[in-house]
């Protein structure tokens, strides 16, 4: 982690961040817990698969991928992590990190340390209430994510995941109408829908083609938001 940071009045991930809600803290609490965010370069690996648990992350900017090798020498992306996101949480149940996290393009990410985050949950209800809320909001996603990627065809796959990417960003503040940027290469969101580069791009074509998707390079609109959902509800 580098060692500058900045203040958390500037953080983007402003109301999602697990101390957002003005919780008390007395200051040298809030130095064992966290470190206020640090620039982690598109590239860089924040952490390393079979690691020991030592801290959970906030994306406060940006978007951190998790991937792992197989056996036969593929690559899986088990998911994209944008502003808001808790990482590291499924190393609670082994106390490992289960896959590396990478930052696909420049972000920003606070850490809490673990240990101390526990200690302080014991007392404080209100932060351990807003640590189980981001839990089973992992949770509940990872069980969406399951339904939708072995429910849909690859053209509806597709679409789904932009819908997730659009909603995830716009939550930030962003109009439904105001182009968003992909910030992750297309080679890896193939990886992580399970299909080739070739597949996912003759789907995407298939999307834009059918007026459900508008994409220019690395940004991207839905005309209509709603008829999207729509058409990816399982």
């Amino acid at each position: 982690m580098p060692a500058s940071v900045t203040a958390c009045d500037t953080c983007c991930a402003g109301d999602l961040c697990l101390f957002a809600e003005g919780l008390t803290v007395g200051a040298g609490e809030w130095e064992r817990i966290v470190q206020p965010h640090g620039e982690v370069r598109a590239g860089r690996r924040l952490y390393q698969r079979n690691s020991p648990l030592k801290y959970i992350y906030l994306v406060c900017s940006g978007c951190i991928k998790t991937q792992r090798d197989t056996p036969d020498g593929s690559l899986v992306i088990s998911g994209f992590h944008l502003p808001g996101d808790l990482l590291g949480i499924d190393a609670i149940n082994n106390d490992r990190y289960t896959a590396d996290a990478v930052a696909t393009v420049d972000s920003e990410v606070c850490r809490f340390d673990y240990a101390q985050l526990l200690t302080h949950c014991a007392s404080h209800p209100k932060i351990a209430a807003k640590m189980m809320t981001h839990v089973t909001r992992y949770a509940a996603r990872k069980d969406e994510e399951l339904a939708w990627t072995m429910g849909l065809n690859a053209q509806r796959r597709v679409l789904r995941f932009f819908l997730r990417l659009h909603d995830s960003i716009c939550l930030q503040g962003r109009s439904d109408r105001e182009t968003v940027r992909i910030p992750m290469r297309k080679q890896d969101i193939a990886h992580y829908l399970r299909m080739t580069p070739e597949t996912f791009s003759r789907n995407l074509a298939a999307l834009r083609r059918d007026g459900l998707l508008e994409l220019q390079k690395n940004h991207f609109v839905f005309p209509d938001r709603g008829l999207a959902h729509a058409i990816t509800q399982i």
